[in-house]
């Protein structure tokens, strides 16, 4: 027998709870600089790596939102358990949508006890799951005690009033809901409708379009040529080589002053007092690679935003904390997609 309980509302839209054991989680905090959720779940494994037996790549890290101490809520548990209860869940045809340790069932400052578990909620987001033998040697203060079943602690759950962090983020993030099957039929009745409609109309449509666009750029060419060749009297048609080799001549002229252009950009700002520092830098294929450290993810995001200003396109990658200082790699081209 699994050890999973589910929660299944009576509303088709709203998401299926699924309850695992504390017994198989860590919940623990971390205290970190602001920072948005995608990048805070990169770094949080990093700075709670000396705490954990285990190696990192083994487990899943699901984190919960800034509090007021500045602290951040962390549960943590092995890929290997995660697989193995969306393996059951599957068999079960359940498909999850949020996913909580048995610990959020208990309010905070409280104890439910059975004959062998005891699951102590020993803050907001705090406590921990033992045997109910050992529970008087594990807290460090008394608290209230129930002796709800499993079953009776999910009947009484609510998200609007239990406070709780959902295990199902990257890579196990829930897939969007299905639409209920009466609102599937109404689109795929007005998809239906769109498509005949296409069909019948399409090509009359793009027939005037074709013939619009055709004119247009006949126009557009001969303005092009006339500007460009207004003493010669070769045709638009047979001047079209001329074209080309006039378009590469000014594409190599540019070229040759391309990393120029971008260093002399970027050094501008680099050479400000910002908390950033250039660990190395490398031009290749157009693009500029810089690899930066800094005193905060915010100064690399004010770089990144003022040479965005400055028309160049700027990636950002590779952002990770090293000891107090933040290190990424800024990849940076003024021609063309980063």
């Amino acid at each position: 027998m699994h050890s999973l309980q589910w929660i299944i509302p009576d509303n088709p839209d709203a998401p299926t709870i699924v309850i695992v054991p504390t017994q198989d989680i860590v919940i623990t905090s971390a205290k970190l600089p602001k920072m948005p959720k995608s990048r805070l779940q990169q770094a949080i494994p990093y700075a709670l790596e000396d705490q954990l037996v285990d190696d990192i790549e083994n487990l899943h890290f699901a984190v919960g939102d800034y509090q007021e101490d500045g602290t951040v809520p962390v549960i943590i548990v092995a890929h290997k358990k995660m697989r193995e209860w969306l393996e059951i869940l599957e068999q079960e045809n359940i498909s999850p949508g949020i996913m909580i340790p048995s610990l959020f069932l208990v309010p905070p400052g409280q104890v439910n006890s059975d004959a062998s578990i005891s699951i102590a909620r020993t803050g907001k987001y705090s406590g921990f799951a033992c045997a109910t033998d050992n529970l008087s040697t594990l807290l460090s203060e008394p608290l209230q005690n129930t002796h709800l079943s499993l079953q009776e602690l999910c009947n009484r759950f609510s998200l609007q009033t239990f406070q709780v962090i959902n295990l199902l983020q990257k890579p196990y993030q829930a897939k969007s809901t299905f639409l209920p099957a009466k609102k599937i039929w109404v689109l795929a009745g007005y998809l239906a409708a769109a498509w005949i409609g296409l069909v019948f109309f399409s090509h009359l449509i793009s027939f005037f379009i074709l013939h619009h666009e055709e004119n247009r750029i006949e126009k557009a060419v001969n303005h092009i040529y006339s500007q460009h060749f207004h003493q010669s009297t070769t045709s638009v048609t047979s001047a079209k080589s001329a074209m080309e080799k006039k378009l590469r001549d000014l594409e190599q002229q540019a070229n040759k002053n391309h990393f120029l252009m971008l260093l002399a950009t970027v050094a501008k700002h680099l050479s400000q007092p910002s908390g950033i520092r250039l660990l190395s830098l490398e031009f290749q294929n157009n693009q500029l690679t810089l690899n930066l450290s800094a005193n905060t993810f915010d100064r690399l995001d004010e770089l990144t935003a003022t040479l965005v200003q400055q028309g160049l396109h700027v990636k950002q990658e590779s952002a990770a904390i090293a000891g107090a200082q933040v290190k990424a790699t800024l990849l940076i081209n003024a021609g063309g997609e980063a």
